[in-house]
Order: C-alpha cells, then structure tokens, then sequence
C-alpha cells in the first residue's frame, strides 16, 4: 500500500493551518459568537496528522531507512548487516548472485577497510509497493590501515534497486556505482561493477 500523503506531514500542517486561519477569521468577524473550542480543531488536525506520519511508514521512507542501513553497516565493516538487506532473486548483469555477493563483502570487509561514510543527496526515484530506487552519494574516509589509503577520501554515487513480496521489507535487488570520483572513473553511462571493478 502506497501512503503518499504521509512521506511528509507537511501537506497534513498545511491543511490544518488553513483551517485553523479560517476558524480563527469565521470567530473573528463573528464577535466570538462561534464556540472558543472550535479553535482546538487545527491544533487537533497537526497533532493527528504528525501522530500518523510517526506511526505509518511509507514505502519512500522504508526505503530510505534501509539504505541508511545498509551505507553504516559498510562503515561498521559489518558484513551481515549488509548481506541482511540483499534479495535472494540479487542478481546483477554479470550473473553475480547473492551468495557471490556475500562472500565478496564478506571478503572485502574481513580487513580494515573504512574510517567513516557520510551519505548524502539521497533520493528515492522510485517507490511503488513492490520495487523502489535509491540513489545517492558516499563520501567515504578510508581506514588508514587500508590498503586503498592512499587516497583517504573517496567519493561514489550509487543506485540501489529493491523489491520486496508479500508486504516483507524491501531488499535489495540490484547495486550499481554509477560513479567513482566524480568525472574521473565511471560515468552514469557505464556503471561500475562493485564486485569485480569492471
């Protein structure tokens, strides 16, 4: 189910300002003849509408939560907690699967790899009930014990591509690193393999 109403209560305040604006007129120019307590009617609105977007997680929300996830678990080095948010049907286009994935983080976090990751521009392109998109831009420092420190900040853009069945959470279906440094490796053209840098 796609709550588009409530990926922001912004829409939700809004509407109940404008009620509030027209009780507080209508009382107004009536001399107080309408109730004081028809005045509580926009507060209750707001509160109503933030107490559902707490409560209502929509799909563009999930989504963004997950690769929020998934972006510290690589700063955690914590390969299971990545591999927890991967689809069984991952598959990208060269035939890498999710057990092969698996092992390859598993590989490339087994040594010290990253100090710190700060995500940022992150944008849901695509939330419908069963796929989504993400993409979005890392900024990460290198742990100084690395092997690739040489270059201790790294910047990459990546698109995530997710599917869930059955109202699960959504997984990943597909990851693509559009770009490494910006202009100098990768272009949105020819993405980059994570897994074998091809």
């Amino acid at each position: 189910m796609v709550y588009h109403l409530f990926d922001s209560p912004r829409l939700g305040l809004l509407i109940a300002l404008l009620i509030e604006i027209v009780l507080f007129l209508a009382w107004s120019f009536t001399n107080g003849r309408i109730r004081k307590l028809y005045l509580l009617v926009g507060p209750v609105l707001a509160g109503l509408f933030i107490l559902i977007d707490v409560i209502v997680q929509t799909n563009r929300e999930q989504l963004e939560m997950i690769t929020c996830r998934i972006v510290q678990a690589a700063e955690d080095e914590n390969a299971p907690g990545i591999i927890s948010h991967i689809s069984d049907n991952f598959l990208l286009d060269n035939g890498f699967d999710k057990m092969m994935a698996a092992r390859a983080i598993e590989t490339k976090l087994a040594k010290p790899l990253i100090a710190n990751n700060n995500i940022s521009n992150l944008r849901v392109t695509r939330a419908e009930d069963t796929t989504g998109q993400v993409e979005f831009k890392v900024t990460t420092t290198l742990d100084p014990k690395s092997r690739y420190a040489l270059i201790p900040v790294v910047t990459t853009f990546w698109r995530f591509d997710y599917a869930r069945s059955d109202n699960q959470p959504f997984k990943v279906r597909n990851m693509t690193m559009l770009w490494l440094i910006p202009g100098i490796v990768g272009q949105k053209k020819s993405p980059i393999n994570v897994f074998t840098y091809r």
